[in-house]
């Protein structure tokens, strides 16, 4: 994931109840995956600006024909 947590992995068992990690290394995941999500929520936004005039014209051609195909 990060520097901070290393390349681990934490495969599902269905015969465990509780987490194979500590409380603390949670809460580091959940920051992590928290800011994965805001980087490409950011990223998501300054694409959808920089092509504004695109998504309109996008928009504009989906109001006139549901689906629009490769051609």
């Amino acid at each position: 994931m990060n520097k901070e947590v290393g390349l681990v992995s934490f495969p599902p068992n269905e015969n465990r109840i509780d987490k194979p990690y500590s409380e603390d290394t949670a809460q580091r995941i959940d920051l992590e995956v928290r800011s994965l999500i805001d980087t490409a929520y950011d990223q998501t936004r300054e694409l959808i600006q920089s092509k504004k005039d695109l998504v309109g014209k996008l928009a504009e051609a989906l109001l006139v024909k549901e689906v629009i195909g490769a051609e």
